[in-house]
């Protein structure tokens, strides 16, 4: 900056007062007596403003503690000088942590909370606490304290007002989403006054007590006997619906979604809470939540979580699927984001799908699932869809073509290989295809689609393991029902050089000789008489072929079991035919050779074989009869002679005949039946794999034999195992 250019005339004022006032000041400091005023001055002005630094050698004047201008700026000098020390004292401390203040201040909240004649000064706590819970470093000191969480609970149970229990119940419900607020919630016995909260007419209440019950039920395994103590199933269950017990409350999905993850809870493990659950028609809330189609995901899948949990009760299974549960799973599957919620969902279709067999709405259901297989590379989730298959496709002919045209044969095979390790995928997609490949229209078609996949199945057959080799052994007999399918499986060898008879006759003799020292044992879960009846129906179409037959003919303890059983009252008289059947199938293919039929004589067979001839299943009484044939036993005469019900006169040797009318009257109504039925049940015969030989023995041999069950034939519900057992 420039300076101003100065007048002459202020320039010489301003030298000449310069001037004056160095001479001035020259004589005064040149004064004795001016140097001494001056210092008694500035001394005295020193300890007045600034006392603390006065030292002992200076002398204290009486006359300076009298008023003067001086002492009076000396007051507010200090005053300044003392706050500015107490600022610079503040800022040189170590700043507190707020979770250090508010712990600090923790029992002046506990005993607001506790007292009993002020009711503002609680309500006035509970707000502070709510406030303060809300903050993440801050809610951890609250929750962390036994005493505050005590408080809590009382100033809820003794609340006059909403207000109050509202803040408290807000509060406690973020104390509880910390592990060990939960805890202290707990013992302090919150659960009954939180369970009471859920009754309440306010939506927001309701809201923080049920997210308060769920944290506990999450984070406290002993709280789940105590909240279905205290009637917390009761509550929840209407909530599941919160616009029909809220006045003037919508849907809320989140709530929903809170319930119905709570009860997924309480039911879990729980049979008795089941049997609450369906009476409080908890289903029906549960489907119609589906019904809604709510894209909120966490809804969906805590739904989805409740009904898998449900699902494995037989009552509510049955109510589900009556109102369209399984449907409507099949629609939240589609929705579902993440593997872990689809595979949430699949297991509760599985735990459905054995109990719907006979449901004609799932071909859309079956195609996803096949689609999910072939695509899929998450294990857990193929092995869970092939459960649902085997399931759906038991019994069921609309599934079991559904499966075949939507590709679903091929798609399995290759899953076998894919996951041939996995027991979980191997076994239920052994099962479905070996449902298949029996007893519907496009039964052969499946069995040759298989070819392709010989090796694999007799590679998991050659595994040993119980679960696999019961599996493979049916879908291998199931395939082997056409000549050219036997000729190349029996040929079909593993890397050890054992072939499918070999392994078979194998597992029949060491599960035989389980079964004779445990008739109800099990090996890895599955039945012994399972096993042998799986091993001995596929030996049965195995002996079709000679060198099979002649094979088996010559293991003496394979000939050995089969009489055993069939003199076994727990196998010859029981209501379920098919092991018995399996078993003179295959003693009809062994004795079809002259030298096969003197072996089974050998073996002393033939009394029991004849008993057989009363069997009340029609199809062990013709094998009985065509045995007896082979063997070149007159069955006609043994059978007359062992009959007791006749309606005719007796022989002399005390036997009971039949009249020839009453004969000829059988032989008719079975000609006239074979005529009406012949091309429907035939397809029955041979899918089931029995001979075709044995169906003209069956309505040709009239004694005791009548007419087939039609529904044996065509497939719907019947009593025993005549079809597929369940997975």
């Amino acid at each position: 900056m420039k300076m101003r250019h100065l007048s002459p005339n202020f320039q010489f004022i301003t030298t000449l007062i310069m001037s004056l006032d160095e001479t001035i000041y020259s004589e005064f400091n040149t004064s004795s007596e001016f140097h001494e005023v001056y210092t008694k001055t500035t001394s005295r002005i020193r300890r007045i403003l600034f006392p603390e630094i006065v030292t002992g050698d200076e002398e204290t004047e009486a006359e300076y503690s009298k008023a003067s201008i001086v002492s009076r700026f000396a007051v507010p000098t200090q005053q300044l000088k003392e706050a500015v020390l107490d600022l610079l004292n503040v800022r040189a401390q170590p700043q507190l942590a707020p979770e250090v203040v508010v712990t600090n201040n923790i029992p002046q909240f506990v005993q607001k909370l506790s007292s009993t004649h002020d009711q503002h000064e609680v309500l006035q706590a509970a707000k502070m606490v709510h406030q303060l819970s809300k903050e993440e470093k801050i809610v951890v000191s609250l929750a962390s304290s036994e005493p505050l969480v005590d408080a809590l609970i009382r100033a809820l149970n003794t609340a006059s007002d909403e207000e109050t229990r509202r803040h408290v119940a807000a509060a406690l419900s973020h104390l509880s989403a910390n592990q060990l607020g939960a805890a202290y919630i707990f013992r302090s016995g919150g659960i009954a006054e939180l369970v009471r909260l859920l009754r309440c007419p306010i939506a927001s209440v309701i809201n923080y007590a049920t997210t308060t019950l769920h944290h506990l039920l999450v984070y406290v395994e002993q709280s789940k006997q105590e909240a279905i103590a205290c009637g917390a199933l009761e509550a929840f269950v209407p909530l599941l619906a919160p616009q029909t017990v809220i006045p003037q409350s919508g849907p809320n999905p989140k709530l929903q979604a809170m319930v119905a993850d709570s009860l997924y809870f309480l039911l879990l493990d729980q049979p008795q809470c089941k049997n609450t659950f369906l009476s409080l028609q908890g289903p029906r809330y549960l489907v119609e939540i589906l019904r809604t189609e709510s894209n909120y995901i966490k809804l969906l899948y805590a739904v989805v979580r409740c009904i898998r949990s449900i699902s494995t009760h037989d009552e509510n299974k049955a109510m589900l699927i009556a109102i369209g549960g399984i449907e409507l799973l099949h629609r939240a599957l589609k929705l579902m984001d993440d593997d872990k919620r689809k595979l949430a969902t699949l297991n509760a279709l599985r735990n459905l799908s054995d109990a719907a067999t006979n449901l004609e709405t799932l071909n859309n259901l079956v195609n996803d699932l096949i689609i999910l297989v072939a695509q899929q590379d998450d294990d857990e989730l193929v092995g869970c869809a092939c459960g649902i298959l085997s399931n759906l496709t038991c019994n069921n002919i609309l599934n079991k073509k559904a499966v075949c045209t939507a590709g679903g044969i091929s798609c399995l095979a290759r899953a076998l290989a894919k996951f041939c390790n996995i027991e979980d995928v191997t076994e239920p997609a052994l099962c479905t295809l070996r449902h298949c490949t029996v007893r519907h229209p496009l039964a052969h078609q499946a069995q040759n689609e298989l070819r392709f996949a010989h090796p694999i199945m007799l590679a998991l057959l050659a595994t040993g393991r119980p679960p696999i080799v019961k599996a493979s052994l049916g879908l291998l007999r199931n395939c082997s029902l056409s000549n050219e399918n036997l000729r190349l499986i029996l040929n079909e060898k593993t890397p050890d050089g054992a072939n499918v008879l070999t392994l078979s006759i194998e597992f029949l003799e060491e599960t035989g000789r389980e079964l004779a020292k445990d008739w109800l044992g099990l090996r890895d879960g599955v039945s012994l008489l399972e096993m042998v009846e799986g091993a001995i129906s596929a030996l049965h179409q195995f002996a079709r072929d000679p060198t099979s037959a002649a094979l088996i003919l010559h293991r003496p303890v394979v000939m050995n079991l089969l009489v055993d059983l069939i003199s076994n009252p727990d196998v010859n008289s029981t209501n379920d035919e098919l092991l018995m059947r399996e078993i003179m199938g295959l003693i009809y293919q062994l004795t079809k050779s002259r030298d096969g039929a003197k072996t089974v004589i050998a073996y002393e067979a033939q009394p029991h074989i004849v008993a057989a001839l009363q069997s009340p299943h029609k199809s062990i009484a013709a094998y009985a009869s065509i045995i007896l044939k082979n063997m070149g036993i007159d069955q006609q005469s043994f059978f007359m002679s062992r009959s007791g019900n006749y309606n005719g006169t007796t022989n002399s040797n005390g036997f009971s005949v039949r009249s020839t009318n009453n004969l000829h009257q059988q032989q008719n109504s079975a000609t006239n039946s074979l005529e009406r039925n012949r091309s429907r049940q035939q397809m029955g015969w041979l899918n089931d794999g029995m001979e075709p030989e044995l169906y003209n023995e069956l309505y040709n041999y009239p004694p005791s034999l009548g007419e087939l069950r039609q529904d044996h034939i065509e497939g719907t519900q019947h009593n025993g195992s005549w079809f597929d057992t369940d997975l």
